[in-house]
């Protein structure tokens, strides 16, 4: 009876080989199941630190777009005012400048410019500047020349404004809500972020965070290898976020305390400015003219010509930092964007600001 013991032998060994291949597809299922899960977890985790820098960024802009905006209608407002009050105003001597920043000095247009925008801005910032949307404020903070301004009218300006946002796509994105509210603003998938189009590669990252896990364990290492490269580029979009969000940082503290100095040689060419009105109406009366017109900068002392070559040239910096542009059309960061604000920076040190 040898042969039924051969034969249950065989059985049990068939049996025993078919639990093993299924213990081993149950394995490989496993460990596909894990390894597809742990790539959309980091994955999960790359989108979601997105997100986070990408509201840190927005915020960041629109501190620097109101601050600009602020310092447009205020301070560079009250400087054209005042110093269109004088005449054969000279200017000469002053502080050592390099080459880049005295070529935008020197340029003719930038008082004209100074007050196109100053007078926008505050008709801008009389409507609300809650109007404009952060789209709009990102906008100004980037591109925060006085092309910005040069409207018609203050809907005109805000409508324009908005405008630069919804044609660049990297500023839609900024102000167009978060991924899970619909993500790319108006602009889709042509939000270019740190060189990488953002639309793909979040479209890849939905896609591949459905995988299934029942997939092959050699998809599931196709799935893996495309999500880490999703998760990279994920990094590379964040990194270049909080590349803006620094520069913009930068350019908020430097207008903070630069405005506190220029302040101050403001209130000072005011005063001069209301001496000599004074003179002007006392010397009117003995001339018998109407007094209203303007200050000649030759009858000022050499004190007053010094202050006023000063609040001028420090408006002229200002000017440099306030239409500096952060972001280039594309949407990357301008390379010029660094070296605009370190040439503030060497012309003006806050430690000692011309001597104030």
């Amino acid at each position: 009876m040898p042969i039924p013991f051969i034969m249950l032998g065989a059985a049990a060994m068939a049996g025993a080989a078919g639990v093993t291949k299924g213990a081993s597809a149950l394995s490989s299922n496993s460990r596909a199941d894990h390894m597809v899960k742990a790539a959309q977890d980091a994955c999960q985790q790359a989108q979601e630190a997105l997100e986070e820098q990408r509201a840190e960024t927005t915020n960041k802009l629109e501190t620097l777009g109101t601050i600009k905006l602020d310092i447009w209608s205020k301070e560079m407002h009250d400087f054209v005012q005042s110093f269109q009050s004088f005449k054969n105003v000279r200017m000469e001597g002053g502080p050592e400048l390099n080459d880049r920043l005295r070529l935008q000095i020197e340029n003719p247009d930038n008082l004209k410019n100074m007050e196109i925008a100053s007078i926008k801005a505050s008709e801008i910032t009389h409507a609300g500047i809650s109007a404009l949307g952060s789209g709009a404020l990102a906008g100004i903070a980037s591109y925060g020349g006085a092309m910005m301004f040069a409207s018609a009218s203050t809907g005109t300006a805000i409508a324009s404004l908005s405008g630069v946002a919804a044609t660049n796509a990297t500023l839609a994105w900024f102000g167009g809500g978060s991924l899970a509210a619909g993500g790319l603003g108006v602009a889709g998938g042509t939000v270019v972020l740190g060189g990488i189009v953002a639309g793909p590669v979040l479209a890849v990252a939905g896609t591949l965070m459905k995988a299934k896990a029942e997939e092959k364990l050699a998809n599931a290492r196709q799935i893996k290898a495309e999500l880490e490269q999703t998760v990279e580029q994920l990094g590379v979009m964040t990194d270049f976020m909080k590349r803006v969000s620094a520069l913009s940082v930068q350019y908020t503290d430097f207008l903070v305390d630069f405005r506190r100095a220029f302040y101050q040689t403001l209130n000072e060419m005011r005063n001069i400015e209301r001496t000599g009105r004074q003179k002007q109406r006392w010397m009117s009366r003995n001339l018998q003219k109407t007094g209203t017109e303007k200050i000649d900068f030759n009858a000022l002392s050499d004190a007053e010509q010094k202050k006023l070559h000063q609040a001028w040239l420090m408006a002229q910096v200002l000017y440099s930092v306030l239409t500096a542009t952060l972001l280039t059309e594309g949407g990357e960061i301008d390379p010029g964007a660094a070296t605009a604000l370190q040439d503030a920076k060497t012309a003006c040190p806050m430690e000692n600001v011309w001597g104030l």
